[in-house]
């Protein structure tokens, strides 16, 4: 479980949940912590977590060719990612790497779905 005062409503994906809406990811959602240089995930990954950023820094890339990685975007807090996986399924298209010491929110595809299912309202926001 992750503390309701990390996913306050400065973070834009649940700037528009109520309080209970807020309390019930707080509920289901993991709390991560990954040291800085530290793989979040590598591409090619089995996918099935949406990430949020809650404190640090995520730098997502992609390999060009062999060793050659370019950089698709850095994340700050608030920033999501993996969520294509929670939608497909599917192995994640890029890697992620912790720039700095971060602090994630992960939710599971599973768990995302049983949510939206009980609370569609919330799943579609």
């Amino acid at each position: 479980m992750i503390n309701l005062e990390d996913i306050g409503n400065d973070i834009p994906l649940f700037s528009e949940l109520t309080e209970a809406e807020l309390k019930l990811v707080s509920e289901a959602a993991e709390r991560l912590e990954v040291k800085a240089g530290e793989a979040v995930f590598e591409e090619g990954d089995h996918g099935g977590s949406l990430l949020v950023l809650i404190a640090g820094k995520v730098r997502v890339s992609t390999r060009i060719v062999g060793d050659v990685e370019r950089t698709l975007l850095t994340l700050q807090r608030g920033g999501v990612f993996g969520e294509l996986s929670v939608i497909t399924g599917d192995a994640r298209s890029a890697g992620a790497v912790a720039v700095d010491d971060t602090v994630l929110l992960s939710l599971e595809r599973e768990t995302f779905n049983q949510l939206a299912a009980k609370n569609p309202e919330l799943g579609r926001r």
